[in-house]
């Protein structure tokens, strides 16, 4: 589950479900920062046993897919990525 000003970004949501090859899960209210305290709370006063038990109180929203063509793609680039950093590396140490 993701949380924060990015999540308005159903662009951004999708190219990192893409780029991660994992579901992206967005909260179906915002205020997930006082929702993260409030668990904190609940946690130190018994009211709950672990922070998960306290997450299913959250309900989700919107949950993007990676696309299998596009996470490929990804996967590609990264592999081009590596191979361009590990020619540089000595580079970076100077």
């Amino acid at each position: 589950m993701e949380a924060g000003g990015f999540t308005k970004s159903p662009v951004w949501l999708q190219i990192m479900a893409n780029a991660f090859d994992r579901p992206i899960g967005v909260p179906e209210w915002g205020e997930t920062a006082a929702f993260g305290a409030s668990l904190w709370a609940m946690l130190s006063a018994g009211v709950i046993d672990n922070i998960e038990q306290g997450a299913k109180l959250s309900k989700l929203g919107e949950t993007y897919k990676p696309s299998p063509s596009i996470v490929e793609i990804y996967n590609q680039m990264y592999q081009k990525f590596k191979q361009l950093y590990l020619s540089l590396v000595d580079e970076f140490n100077e």
